[in-house]
C-alpha cells in the first residue's frame, strides 16, 4: 500500500460525494436516466429500478463519507464503489445495440472513469 496524502483523502471525499449527489438525484428524477439508456426511462418499472439503482450510490457515498468521518477504514467502501461503477460499466456493454449506441458508451466511459478512480483510491487509502 502507498502512503495515503491529504489528496487521496480530498480525492475520496469528492468521489464519495458524488456518489452521494447522483444517488440523490437519481432517487427523486430516474427519469433522468433518460440521458443513459433513452426513452425508456419514462416507463414505471425503469423508474422503479432506477430508484434503486440510485440507492445503492447514495448508501455507498454515505458509507465512505461516515467511515470517514468517524475515522474507520475506507478501503471496503472505495473497492464496492468501485465494483458497483464496474459492473454498471458491463450492463452498458451487454445493452449495446438496444439502447441508443452513443448513451450506452458515454455511460460505460463514466463508469468505467469511476471504477478506475475507486480502484486507484482503494489502494491507497487505509
Amino acid at each position: 500500500m502507498m502512503r495515503t496524502t491529504s489528496d487521496d483523502g480530498e480525492m475520496a471525499r469528492w468521489y464519495a460525494g458524488a456518489r452521494v449527489v447522483i444517488g440523490a438525484t437519481l432517487l427523486v428524477m430516474p427519469r433522468l436516466l433518460t440521458g443513459w439508456i433513452g426513452d425508456d426511462a419514462r416507463r414505471p418499472g425503469t423508474r422503479a429500478i432506477a430508484r434503486c439503482f440510485a440507492a445503492r450510490d447514495l448508501a455507498i457515498g454515505a458509507g465512505t463519507l461516515l467511515a470517514m468521518a468517524d475515522g474507520a477504514p475506507l478501503r471496503r467502501w472505495l473497492q464496492v464503489g468501485a465494483a458497483s461503477d464496474a459492473a454498471d460499466a458491463v450492463a452498458s456493454l451487454l445493452a449495446l445495440g438496444r439502447i441508443p449506441t452513443r448513451k450506452a458508451l458515454t455511460a460505460m466511459a463514466a463508469a468505467v472513469g469511476g471504477a478506475a478512480a475507486g480502484a486507484h483510491l482503494a489502494q491507497r487509502v487505509p
